[in-house]
């Protein structure tokens, strides 16, 4: 079932948001706003993989540190 966003209803607080009657849903209109947002989960996530790279790394050289200080 498709609905058109002309169906769903303002919200006063902002025009860029808008109620799907049906499930109540408040939905954001504004492209701009959404393009941002997803800029900022990507960054997030790339971010997150960074450290988890990095602590991997930190595991590795402290493994061969370990392994330099048990030959001497």
């Amino acid at each position: 079932m498709s609905r058109d966003i002309k169906d769903f209803l303002i919200v006063k607080e902002d025009k860029n948001l808008r109620r799907d009657p049906h499930s109540k849903a408040i939905i954001n209109t504004n492209a701009n706003e959404y393009m941002n947002y997803m800029k900022r989960v990507n960054r997030f996530d790339r971010t997150e993989k960074d450290i988890e790279n990095l602590k991997s790394e930190m595991k590795e050289i402290k493994d061969l540190l370990k392994l330099l200080v048990e030959r001497t």
